[in-house]
């Protein structure tokens, strides 16, 4: 089995570009289950603006969706 078959809970975590502090504010509204335009809300941004926000967060954590980004961020300790 290559490393790429591994599940990306199961992978060292990397990450190779820290986040900032609003990608962190909108990883955290990911965690607790709001919607793009409740984090838009909720931060007084545009819903465009969080999906830019949530594809750096995806980036950055290499995940493929919020699920991934969130076991990412857990096994990180982000949202400690």
């Amino acid at each position: 089995m290559n490393r790429s078959q591994f599940p990306i809970h199961d992978r060292v975590p990397i990450v190779l570009e820290p986040l900032t502090p609003r990608e962190r504010d909108v990883l955290r509204g990911i965690a607790q289950g709001m919607s793009n335009l409740e984090i838009a809300r909720a931060h007084a941004i545009s819903v465009n603006t969080v999906k830019t926000f949530v594809k750096r967060v995806h980036t950055k954590l290499g995940s493929r969706n919020r699920v991934e980004a969130l076991l990412r961020a857990r096994d990180l300790r982000l949202l400690d």
